[in-house]
Formats: structure tokens, C-alpha cells, sequence
């Protein structure tokens, strides 16, 4: 049990998005700045437009870790509330995962991280809180959040259980450039510097990194058109073929652009562009979002070019980034481009032993869905 004498400073409490007040929001915002690990999918400014246009609010329980008294705001987590089932006897929280997201967690400021995870056992391991099982799904591996966890779990009830790693391919501006190219993908480079000069040969062929004032309406509505230009557009699954995405995106980029944390990169023929990326900063981490393309200039692989030529340019127009993550799937091209990883874990906190029973039955479900829909994908061919 925990002594007395540890009870935290801090206070956690729950709250529900209409409850939100623009100063919660602004505190949110500067919290994701300073956070231990940037995370633009935890920002208010992915949140809020997409509990808006893609969910709704009826299940979703905002955690806030404050400062008594200052009202600090110190942690953030966002979760979706999960009832009681003939399936699942308990109710349990699962990080919010809206369409188009691709990493979850918590928002920790990185001044005062054990403190801020001592407050989080103390509110979830307390009698009155109502859920034996919180998922934590897709976030960063740690060791500071890891030694934490280890030392509470001698004095609370509650336990912290990695349940998952995978890697993801991520570039580091300042290793990038065109020596990066030359000696860690010479091949490669000499490919796209060869695809470069024939595309040429049909026009001027330009790249542009657009941020701040240089994202326009125009700037928006070309990226949307060529994300659904592509396999997005034919299968229905582009930001342009639900008005509630296309909705979500113009608010999304409204938010992190005023805040400078969107820049686009396009890669122009003629003056048109064929290829246009989205990506998102938080602290100093930048995300890419979507990419897409003209079909019509398959041939010279517009999206690799637009790729590469980021790789090229990043130690210029990325410097103030320590890192962008690809948030990209194991079969994207992008991870023969960039060949960094990171690791990410999939954790979960459980207070009960039913809990604890419920995350094994959770995991072994969802290994039989993720089984089900491999067998779906090769009966279809897809």
C-alpha cells in the first residue's frame, strides 16, 4: 500500500470535451510543447477537430494532471470510455484512436515525470475509480517511464504491462543531406538523380517546403485533390471521399498552422504540383501525416522524389526538428529511404486481477481479429 507520506502534489481529475474551456485548451497546447514525448496526435489541435467531424463526444474521458496551485497542466491523456459487455464484464478506457491517427499515450511534462506517473497510480489505483483496465496503446519507448513504473509497482496495487513493440522508420534532419544520400543509400540516390534528369526532360521540375504564411487554401485543397488521385481515392478511403474527413483536415491544418506546427512539401511540374506531403510538428518532432500523388507521372514515382528530396533539404528547412517519425506502415517505401527506427511500445495499466484478465482476453481477441482479416486479405487477393 502507498505510505501516507507519498501522496502526490498534484491532482488528477476527468473530464468530458464539452467541459473543455479555452484555457484548458491553451495550457493543453503549451503542455505539448515541453511534453517528454512529442506527440502531434495528442495535440488539442488533432484532438478536438477530430472528436468534432470523425467520432463524437459520448464516450471520450479527457485526464488532466494539474498543479494545485497554479493549475499547472502537467499530464494529458485522452481515452474512449468502453461499457460493460456480454464480452467484456468490465468497463475499461482504451486511448482514443480516431481515423488517422498513429500514435497515442500520454502528454507527461518532461520537468517533472515521476512525480506526474505517481499521480497517475495514486488516481488509478484509488477504490472509487471505476475502471480496472487502461489502455494505453501505440507510444514511445521509455526508460524513465519504465524505471517508474517498475518502483511503483512495489507499493501500489496497480500494474503497468508492456504488451507490445514494433519499429518505426524515422529521419533525423541533422544526419540527413546529401552525404546521407551518397554513402547510406548510393544506389538510391543515384536512382532518383536519374529519374530527376528524365522527368526534366518534360519541364522544370521544382521542390517547395511550404509552412506558415506559404500554406494557403490552394495549398490545402491541391493536397487533397492528389491524396485522392491515388488507390485512397479508388477504395474510398481519402481525406476528399467523406466530407466529415475533408471537414476534419481544413481544421486539423487551420490549428497547427497557427500555431506554425504544418508544413507541406511539394514537387512541381511546370509549376503544377504531382506530389504533396502532410506533415504535422509537435515540440520538436515532426510527423508525417498523408502523402499523395498524380498517377499520371507514376513512371518517374513522384512520391519518391518528393521523399528524396526532403532527405536532401532536411538539415535546411528541418533544423529545429530532432526527429521526424514516418508513421508509416512496415510496407511503405519510405522505410527503404529512411533507415533509422524507433521503437514503440503498446502498454496497458490494469487494477484488479479481472483486469489483468480482461487485457489477456483483450490481446488474444484482437490477435484473432488481426488473424481473420489476413485470411480475408488472401482469400481477396488484396
Amino acid at each position: 500500500m502507498k505510505l501516507q507520506n507519498d501522496a502526490p502534489r498534484l491532482r488528477v481529475r476527468t473530464i468530458r470535451p464539452a467541459d473543455l474551456t479555452p484555457e484548458i485548451v491553451r495550457t493543453w497546447a503549451d503542455l505539448e510543447g515541453r511534453s517528454l514525448h512529442f506527440n502531434a496526435f495528442l495535440s488539442p489541435h488533432f484532438v478536438l477537430p477530430a472528436i468534432r467531424h470523425l467520432t463524437s463526444d459520448k464516450n471520450i474521458l479527457i485526464l488532466l494532471v494539474e498543479s494545485p496551485s497554479s493549475s499547472q497542466l502537467c499530464g494529458v491523456g485522452v481515452f474512449e470510455i468502453n461499457r460493460p459487455s456480454l464480452i467484456w464484464p468490465l468497463p475499461y478506457l482504451t486511448a482514443y484512436r480516431p481515423p488517422h491517427s498513429y500514435l497515442n499515450g500520454l502528454l507527461i511534462d518532461s520537468q517533472n515525470p515521476r512525480e506526474i506517473i505517481t499521480a497517475l497510480y495514486d488516481h488509478l489505483s484509488h477504490p472509487k475509480f471505476p475502471y480496472n483496465y487502461v489502455d494505453l496503446n501505440l507510444h514511445p519507448e521509455c526508460n524513465i517511464t519504465e524505471e517508474t513504473h517498475s518502483a511503483l509497482a512495489q507499493t501500489y496495487p496497480l500494474q503497468w504491462q508492456k504488451t507490445g513493440t514494433i519499429r518505426r522508420a524515422v529521419l533525423r534532419p541533422e544526419a540527413a543531406g546529401e552525404d546521407y544520400l551518397q554513402t547510406q543509400l548510393k544506389s538510391r540516390y543515384k536512382d532518383c538523380m536519374r529519374l530527376l534528369r528524365q522527368f526534366s526532360k518534360i519541364g522544370p521540375v521544382t521542390w517547395h517546403y511550404l509552412t506558415g504564411e506559404d500554406v494557403t487554401g490552394d495549398t490545402v485543397d491541391i493536397f487533397l485533390e492528389l491524396e485522392h488521385k491515388g488507390w485512397k481515392g479508388a477504395e474510398g478511403s481519402s481525406l476528399a471521399s467523406s466530407s466529415s474527413h475533408t471537414a476534419f483536415f481544413r481544421e486539423m491544418v487551420e490549428g497547427f498552422q497557427s500555431q506554425h506546427c504544418v508544413f507541406f512539401t511539394e514537387l512541381r511540374l511546370n509549376g503544377r504540383a504531382i506530389a504533396s506531403t502532410c506533415n504535422l510538428i509537435s515540440g520538436k518532432a515532426g510527423f508525417g501525416f498523408k502523402i499523395g500523388w498524380d498517377p499520371e507521372h507514376t513512371r518517374y514515382s513522384p512520391g519518391i522524389l518528393n521523399a528524396f528530396q526532403l532527405i536532401l533539404h532536411a538539415p535546411t528547412y528541418c533544423k529545429n526538428m530532432e526527429m521526424i517519425d514516418s508513421c508509416s506502415s512496415p510496407q511503405s517505401f519510405i522505410n527503404n529511404l529512411w533507415l533509422e527506427q524507433r521503437s514503440l511500445v503498446t502498454s496497458a495499466y490494469t487494477t484488479s486481477f479481472l483486469g489483468n484478465f480482461s487485457m489477456k482476453a483483450h490481446r488474444r481477441t484482437h490477435r484473432v481479429i488481426r488473424t481473420i482479416n489476413k485470411m480475408g486479405s488472401w482469400v481477396s487477393g488484396r
